[in-house]
């Protein structure tokens, strides 16, 4: 059955896998709380660090990375809204942010690796969330509780604010 365009379900659907572009929140909010338990969201507290999602790779060559003045600027709204100060960068450029954005910023460190999983945690449960304008960033803030920051700009996160009708949720030019 093909009711995407709808957004309705059958009261009882049978289990599905999900593939493709799924940053509407009609997709999420019915399986938020099932993956808060699989990602064990809320058995941790929050940690006291802005974490900032940092995407490259296909970003770069699509030339769609964000301004390294943007990471500044969305860094010092999300440290002013919390009071946090450490910033910890979670990307899949690791020696791009240690050359490019530490060197930049006071109490900013890399974060170690990972793999997608212990990333996807990392950044959900930050006090703040700097976002990417991916799928990846968006699914790690709405399943954890930060104070989100994203550009006014991204055109795939943007729309969300609206949506979510949530002041956690803060556009950054």
């Amino acid at each position: 059955m093909d009711d995407t365009s709808s957004g309705t379900v059958p009261e009882q659907p049978p289990p599905a896998w999900w593939i493709g572009y799924w940053q509407q929140v009609r997709f999420a909010e019915v399986s938020l709380s099932r993956f808060r338990q699989w990602f064990r969201v809320d058995e941790m507290p929050s940690d006291e660090v802005i974490r900032v999602h940092v995407r490259r790779g296909d970003f770069t060559r699509l030339g769609r990375n964000s301004p390294i003045d943007w990471y500044e600027r969305a860094i010092d709204r999300a440290r002013s809204a919390t009071g946090v100060e450490l910033v910890e960068f979670v990307s899949d450029d690791r020696s791009w942010c240690e050359n490019k954005l530490v060197p930049r910023l006071s109490d900013a460190v890399v974060a170690p690796p990972g793999d997608a999983t212990s990333d996807l945690v990392r950044l959900a449960r930050a006090r703040s969330l700097v976002c990417s304008d991916s799928t990846f960033s968006w699914w790690a803030a709405y399943l954890g509780d930060p104070v989100v920051v994203i550009s006014e700009t991204a055109p795939n996160l943007r729309d969300l604010v609206a949506e979510l009708d949530d002041r956690r949720w803060l556009l950054v030019s």
